[in-house]
């Protein structure tokens, strides 16, 4: 994947009331080293402000440690800290830079879409001009045709390989943005069915890391309708449970139910009723059916 070969720091970086902060807690400078190292990462990966080793693998404490010379303690501080002030996101892919569009090098990321769009364009007239026999003299002989085609496929596939990483870059560097996950269709779906839940008014930056990186592994709408159903048929996740001790009961809501540890929990049936303690939630499922498929004709 291409990298970007530099990023976008502005001037008044001192002046933010969160390197304010991380400046003047204890190893404050290595802290501010540390996120500085973390920016250079995403733009040397290129993928949408994700921070990984390689895909699927992503860097560790001991690995970000050694790489950017930061004791351990230091960088489990910084990582921790940064999580809190909604600097970052971490999840089984990797870290996420959140805000990443602060720091894109926008003219880069163009310039490789643009370079992308020039090598399609060449790669496929050439081959057009190899199928309709073009650039092979006439009085060629079969050997010598094959000589040549031999020459065309080595050049052709160099280019082919050039333009499958910079398809892959230029896809997969837009992958946060609203136009490739449909974080309103998901916040739309998840209001029409989790009636139970609590409407949301707003996707706040770490609200839309976690629904980018539960869409990555499940980039599905027949998922998303089955999963928001199980939520809503859940009473203890729809509020329907009465606590003990006069207690106020426990209500999930969208940005629960998508962080990676309680994702997971629902899927594994953590929270599902057991049996011979359910409520009959025949209505709540057919009315959560009935709403989706609602969604769905308004949809199409």
């Amino acid at each position: 994947m291409n990298d970007v070969k530099w990023i976008r720091i502005n001037t008044d970086i001192f002046s933010d009331e969160k390197i304010v902060f991380l400046r003047n807690m204890p190893n404050g400078d290595s802290l501010l080293t540390l996120w500085i190292f973390l920016l250079v990462l995403a733009g040397k990966t290129n993928d949408g402000g994700l921070i990984y080793f390689k895909p699927n693998v992503p860097y560790s404490i001991q690995m970000l440690s050694l790489i950017a010379n930061i004791p351990q303690s230091t960088v489990e501080l910084g990582l921790k800290t940064m999580q809190d002030f909604e600097m970052i996101e971490i999840d089984s892919e990797g870290i996420i830079v959140l805000n990443w569009e602060k720091h894109q090098n926008t003219k880069g990321l163009e310039k490789i879409r643009e370079q992308t769009k020039f090598r399609t364009r060449r790669y496929r007239e050439r081959l057009k001009e190899l199928s309709d026999g073009r650039n092979i003299p006439n009085n060629s002989s079969n050997n010598e045709r094959c000589d040549a085609s031999r020459d065309v496929t080595v050049t052709h596939l160099d280019i082919e390989l050039d333009i499958d990483k910079d398809i892959r870059s230029s896809s997969r560097q837009q992958v946060d943005s609203i136009s490739r996950v449909p974080f309103q269709k998901i916040v739309d779906l998840y209001h029409s069915i989790c009636c139970s839940l609590p409407r949301i008014k707003g996707l706040s930056e770490s609200r839309k890391a976690q629904l980018r990186a539960r869409w990555k592994e499940y980039p599905n709408f027949e998922f998303w309708e089955s999963f928001f159903q199980r939520v809503e048929l859940s009473d203890f996740l729809a509020g329907r449970v009465t606590p003990t001790n006069g207690r106020k009961p426990f209500i999930a809501n969208l940005q629960w139910i998508t962080k990676q540890e309680n994702f997971l929990k629902i899927l594994e049936g953590n929270y599902d009723n057991r049996k011979g303690e359910e409520n009959d939630n025949s209505d709540i499922l057919a009315n959560a059916q009935r709403l989706a498929r609602k969604y769905r004709e308004h949809t199409n």
